[in-house]
């Protein structure tokens, strides 16, 4: 894959795929493609801010300090780095690759050029903005009383707010997700063979396969009874 194949692909997904084309092309003629493999860090928490990621091919983990919880599952489409980059922090949370990653790299020093421009600057912090409504999620999804619901919640995170109807493949294992949603894994079992019974995910060893977005949303934002 060169990185033309990678701009397109980060195109047409996510949050890129929804900015207006002078942002796309601002933004992209900035970056450089690089390769992770699986189980190495994109970045630690504490590192210096190292500007945006953007995944092309693969999934990567969100984890937290001080034990590297896992946090969530991200596909490609997904970026990262943006929050350190603006407040030109230490970062907060560690991305970690799952598989072998294919990813887009905006520097530091590109960052910050691009957002003196007020309009730029806009639109990053919006994806920011995002970022800190799924965290707000993750926190209400965990003193959620109902299993159901807080794994459809937790499932959809893995997606972004603005999950497509694509089927997506998460390489995670159930007693992570588990640990995700507070629940235990005879729970969590029970809830996830409900959803298979009903076509909305598919299962396998590490694996799991989001095949119905809509009918996941339904699910976890139906009132509890």
């Amino acid at each position: 894959m060169d990185k033309a194949e990678a701009i397109a692909l980060v195109s047409g997904t996510g949050w890129l795929a929804r900015q207006t084309p002078d942002f796309r092309k601002a933004f992209l003629e900035r970056v450089s493609l690089r390769k992770f493999q699986a189980g190495t860090p994109i970045y630690r928490a504490g590192a210096p801010p190292s500007g945006m990621f953007g995944l092309v091919v693969g999934q990567w983990s969100l984890q937290v300090p001080p034990s590297d919880v896992m946090i969530s599952v991200q596909g490609p489409g997904r970026w990262a780095g943006d929050a350190a980059a603006l407040r030109r922090r230490p970062t907060m949370i560690s991305i970690c690759a799952i598989t072998d990653c294919r990813a887009l790299h905006l520097s530091q020093p590109d960052f910050d050029q691009l957002v003196r421009d007020p309009e730029c600057c806009r639109t990053i912090a919006a994806l920011t903005a995002e970022g800190l409504g799924e965290a707000v999620t993750v926190v209400s999804n965990l003193i959620q009383p109902n299993g159901e619901l807080r794994v459809a919640q937790r499932l959809l995170t893995f997606i972004g707010l603005y999950g497509d109807d694509r089927r997506v493949f998460t390489d995670v294992s159930q007693a992570d997700l588990a640990t995700m949603c507070g629940l235990s894994r005879q729970t969590l079992n029970k809830v996830l063979k409900s959803f298979q019974d009903a076509g909305v995910i598919a299962t396998a060893y590490r694996r799991l396969e989001i095949l119905d977005v809509k009918a996941l949303q339904v699910i976890a934002f139906r009132p509890p009874v």
